[in-house]
């Protein structure tokens, strides 16, 4: 019964992963931009893209943030300073285009998605 139970959960899990995997493949927020000069593709944004770009961020900021923490070395300059200045890249970028687009063309979708980012931001 045990067995059954860990192969449905790895078997649910992995689909989960798959599934996530897959939204951020089609999600322009988390893709490599091929435009000029690396500008947004805002022709492709959409509002739902930005809450499951953020989580991404979060969570790779987290991991970035925990990693120099956990450095096992005496802290420097630059094992700290400039490794936390380094960090948030993806969140930086994200929230970039999210709060200039907030500032010049709101609407209630985005002030939404804003209000369910900003406890997480801050």
């Amino acid at each position: 019964m045990k067995k059954n139970i860990l192969v449905v959960t790895l078997i649910i899990f992995s689909s989960l992963t798959i599934m996530a995997q897959k939204q951020n493949n089609e999600n322009p927020l988390l893709q490599k931009w091929n435009t000029p000069h690396n500008t947004p593709p805002f022709d492709k944004i959409k509002n739902e893209h930005y809450s499951p770009a953020f989580d991404v961020a979060f969570a790779e900021n987290k991991k970035e943030v925990d990693a120099i923490c956990n450095n096992r070395a005496r802290p420097d300059f630059e094992n700290t300073i400039e490794a936390l200045e380094q960090s948030g890249e993806l969140l930086n970028k994200i929230s970039g285009i999210f709060y200039n687009l907030m500032e010049c063309e709101s609407s209630d979708e985005l002030q939404n998605i804003a209000f369910e980012i900003m406890p997480k931001m801050t």
